[in-house]
């Protein structure tokens, strides 16, 4: 294939350099992602100079695999990964795709993301100049023709187009280069024709003066850059959105916090209250039981009392009786003085005993001596 030698050098740094950046950005979402919501499971082995991944036969359940910047080469064996969907292969030692491609549908049945970039098995401009856009499209379409699930190759989506273009076309779409042993002899013309490099270009676009690569780079840059500048500010809006949505909720959490604090302060105000109910209620019981003790006491005394008086009821009917035996015995002449005076003194002696006992409880017992006395003028 012609090379163009007048192509200007900042024109691929500047689209590696924002290649680079666009990779990079979606290698670190890749990671916050497994990192922080833990959905898929991942293995990153990149710049650790790997030329075998037969260590993976223990990670059958992989589903992001990403070993960029390795040694590895055309033996590549892969142990089946039936649930990976994403594969990066980027800048190994790879240049024969079609065995790659043969590999990967029969160990990879789920893939749907694959990166090569960087390999001799991926024309890509931006890496090798001696390729073009029309060399990395056929490669495009023999890649999807081998692999119907992908969704993403490289750095471009798949679109219907290139799928219904690679079941078509596909399976011719392989470059093929001349074998060493077809070269005639030196100075053959045959030989001189067949030693030139194999290109799918017309035979008037071959010489680099009339080749269009430049303008074709130029054009394909300038779409990549606004396609990059497109995703940059998705990015830059959804990164300001998320933005937004953590200040409202760093804003609702600190709301919570404040109500938390109030409730536990709350809380905390109900505790002294209960503390405070509780010291009283034990010091109501205490009262209700002194009360109650006094209330005890206060049945004793009255028990006592009742007895006291059912005492001084008796000796009063006694009283009684004696008084009104006196007071017939008075009314009643009698000639024998003795009998008189001695039943006197009984009255006498009970009326004393009965002052005596219950001098505190009925001052009706100073009337009857009263009355006593009274008698004995």
């Amino acid at each position: 294939m012609a090379v163009c030698t007048d192509l200007e050098p900042y024109h691929f740094s500047l689209l590696s350099v924002s290649l680079s950046l666009c990779l990079s950005l979606c290698v670190s979402l890749s990671v916050c992602l497994s990192l922080s919501l833990s959905i898929s499971l991942s293995l990153f082995l990149s710049l650790y100079h790997c030329r075998s991944l037969a260590g993976l036969k223990a990670f059958t359940g992989l589903e992001e695999l990403v070993v960029d910047n390795n040694l590895l080469g055309n033996d590549l064996q892969l142990p089946r990964l039936p649930t990976l969907h994403t594969l990066t292969l980027n800048k190994n030692q790879l240049t024969d795709i079609e065995a790659l491609l043969e590999h990967l549908a029969e160990a990879t049945p789920s893939l749907q993301y694959l990166s090569l970039l960087g390999n001799e098995a991926c024309p890509n401009q931006l890496v090798s100049l001696d390729k073009d856009e029309d060399d990395y499209q056929r490669y495009r379409y023999f890649v999807l023709h081998k692999l119907p699930t992908l969704k993403f190759l490289d750095t471009r989506k798949v679109c219907k187009t290139e799928q219904q273009e690679a079941e078509a076309r596909g399976a011719f779409m392989k470059v093929v280069k001349p074998k060493s042993s077809d070269m005639g002899a030196p100075g053959d013309p045959k030989s001189e024709s067949s030693s030139t490099l194999y290109t799918p270009l017309p035979r008037g676009s071959r010489d680099g003066k009339n080749h269009k690569g430049k303008e074709n780079v130029k054009k394909h840059g300038r779409d990549v850059l606004s396609s990059l500048c497109d995703d940059l500010s998705l990015l830059q809006r959804d990164l300001s959105s998320l933005c937004a949505d953590l200040s409202l909720l760093q804003r609702d959490l600190s709301s919570l916090c404040d109500d938390l604090s109030l409730l536990q302060r709350d809380l905390s105000s109900l505790c002294d209250d209960l503390s405070l109910l509780q010291r009283d209620l034990s010091s109501l019981c205490d009262d209700l039981s002194l009360l109650q003790r006094d209330l005890s006491s206060l049945c004793d005394d009255l028990s006592l009392l009742q007895r006291d008086l059912s005492s001084l009821c008796d000796d009063l009917f006694l009283l009684q009786r004696d008084l009104s035996s006196l007071c017939d015995d008075l009314s009643t002449p009698d000639t024998d003085h003795k009998m008189r005076m001695n039943n006197f003194s009984t009255v006498y002696i009970n009326s004393l005993h009965l002052n005596d006992v219950h001098e505190r409880e009925s001052p009706l017992i100073m009337e009857t001596n009263m009355h006593v006395f009274l008698l004995i003028d």
